[in-house]
């Protein structure tokens, strides 16, 4: 993704505040949302991302403004919100070092939802299978990622001894010491239809609602 150029609008755009209102929105932080658009795209997207990367924050900002929060960040939920957060590859960073150096600077556990973005699944998958560094609390399937998570799985040789009629990923993460939780609105998506006999599960994976300010490529 190093072809797209950052428009650096963010940081214009927080020079226009004075530093009072700039701690003000740095010390109430909810999410920084790293890239404009997401490189999946799934028309049913919670937060309406746009399909396709079009810009993205410079690590340096990203980093700066990092060290202006209030530790810990008491605010701060993620690093994504109309995003994929693996989306990010810029500067000679990726979301990996990104989230990394978040929580050693924010002395924070940042919370980490993505739908595997083409190209990142196996960067993906070596961290679920490492229990001190996996970062990913949620991966979310649906129609527009399914197939290609199982077949990377396959091509990358995750899965072995596969039982018959189980997929690759049910396997994966059955055999592996993942606490990372797997919505699959692809094979179960009946049982998240309001009006469904287990309509209840709606209240386990509700996007959420959080109080705080949020960053963009484009502003606050």
């Amino acid at each position: 993704m190093n072809e797209i150029k950052s428009s650096n609008t963010l940081e214009e755009k927080l020079r226009e505040f004075t530093p009072k209102q700039k701690k003000l929105i740095f010390s109430n932080l909810g999410s920084m949302q790293l890239t404009e658009g997401c490189s999946i795209g799934c028309i049913d997207c919670g937060f309406n991302a746009k399909k396709g990367i079009r810009d993205y924050i410079p690590a340096e900002v990203i980093l700066n403004i990092f060290s202006k929060i209030p530790k810990p960040a008491a605010h701060l939920m993620c690093l994504y919100y109309a995003s994929d957060p693996f989306d990010y590859d810029f500067d000679g960073m990726n979301y990996v070092n990104i989230h990394k150096k978040a929580e050693e600077m924010l002395e924070k556990r940042i919370y980490v939802s993505t739908s595997i973005p083409k190209g990142k699944e196996q960067l993906i998958f070596n961290l679920l299978k490492k229990t001190s560094s996996n970062i990913v609390n949620r991966i979310s399937l649906t129609k527009f990622n399914y197939k290609r998570i199982e077949n990377a799985l396959s091509e990358f040789n995750f899965v072995k001894n596969k039982p018959q009629f189980q997929s690759n990923l049910d396997t994966f993460v059955r055999s592996n010491r993942i606490s990372t939780r797997i919505l699959d609105f692809y094979n179960d998506i009946n049982r998240y239809k309001i009006g469904d006999k287990n309509k209840d599960s709606l209240g386990e994976i509700g996007i959420g609602c959080y109080n705080g300010t949020l960053l963009t490529p484009k502003g606050v």
